[in-house]
């Protein structure tokens, strides 16, 4: 959920869904989704090639959760849950199911499919957590 800051600015806050507003081409959870899709091709045989994002959220845990809904280009989509750790170079996919088929891809019992981060989207690294509790400038 987002908090209403002073100027009516928002924040995330642990543990509530937000939508992202950015689902564009350029965007982070584009090239979250993109990367997850082509992977789990590779690795599964995944048919059909990713077109766009239709609709994401994040939550914020002990790095970002995302939940995406990828269109392919077979007309089907693909609901992705992405866990992503910047600070670590983690980058998964906790989840996958396919619009047109009752098993999920990836199960939520299923072992975490890992992305390969130098594929994955680049952008600054930030953390979410104090700057104190990371002893910044130390």
């Amino acid at each position: 959920k987002d908090r209403p800051l002073l100027g009516g600015a928002t924040r995330d806050v642990a543990g509530g869904w937000s939508t992202e507003d950015e689902i564009g081409a350029t965007s982070h959870v584009h090239q979250l989704a993109r990367v997850a899709v082509q992977s789990l091709s590779e690795s599964q045989a995944l048919d059909g090639s990713f077109v766009r994002v239709r609709s994401a959220r994040h939550k914020v845990v002990s790095g970002m959760n995302y939940e995406v809904e990828a269109e392919l280009d077979t007309g089907s989509v693909l609901t992705l849950k992405i866990y992503e750790q910047s600070w670590t170079n983690t980058l998964k996919v906790t989840s996958a199911t396919l619009s047109d088929v009752e098993e999920p891809l990836i199960g939520e019992d299923d072992e975490a499919l890992q992305l390969d981060t130098a594929r994955g989207p680049q952008r600054p690294r930030r953390s979410l957590a104090p700057c104190w509790w990371l002893r910044c400038g130390r």
